[in-house]
């Protein structure tokens, strides 16, 4: 079921997620009001039929900026997934590794509508989304959201300091 916690309104930012998907579909998104689908929302983390994590921020069409894990990820496993943006640069990560970036002007609702609140929606099967339009169900073990765009090092720091507690 969506759950919806207030964020920061910054666009430097990172969101990491420890999950064990049991379907595809939306993981994460975000939105500026705290109805689900009302006013501004985007989805950010996803995964698709094929089994790849994809990655993206606002402003986005289909497809564009969008980053696509190259590997296939199986389902019903734990995997630390999220991404970085800072300085028009979004960058995806599975598991510590980089899979990929993307150039982007990042919007949040606050830099788009005008003094608007940015919350957060889990598994919430929204509109806007980057490839599929459906739920993810997963177990989820942990979130961690950041002001500021974390380093590569730091990303593979927080998956070796915690990766004991889900990967076997």
């Amino acid at each position: 079921f969506p759950v919806t916690i207030p964020a920061t309104t910054g666009t430097s930012q990172s969101v990491f997620l420890w999950i064990y998907p049991t379907s595809n579909g939306i993981i994460y998104s975000e939105q500026g009001s705290l109805t689900p689908d009302g006013g501004w929302f985007d989805a950010q983390i996803q995964r698709n039929t094929a089994g790849n994590f994809l990655s993206a921020v606002w402003p986005y069409s289909l497809n564009t900026p969008l980053v696509t894990s190259p590997l296939i990820y199986p389902l019903n496993e734990w995997y630390y997934v999220g991404w970085t943006y800072s300085s028009n640069s979004l960058k995806a990560y599975v598991n510590g590794r980089n899979v990929g970036s993307a150039t982007i002007t990042r919007q949040t609702p606050y830099n788009n509508g005008g003094n608007l609140p940015m919350y957060f929606n889990l598994g919430y099967p929204t509109a806007t989304d980057i490839g599929n339009t459906t739920n993810c169900t997963y177990r989820l073990g942990a979130m961690q959201v950041y002001n500021t765009g974390l380093s590569a090092e730091a990303v593979l720091a927080n998956y070796n300091a915690t990766k004991f507690s889900y990967v076997l």
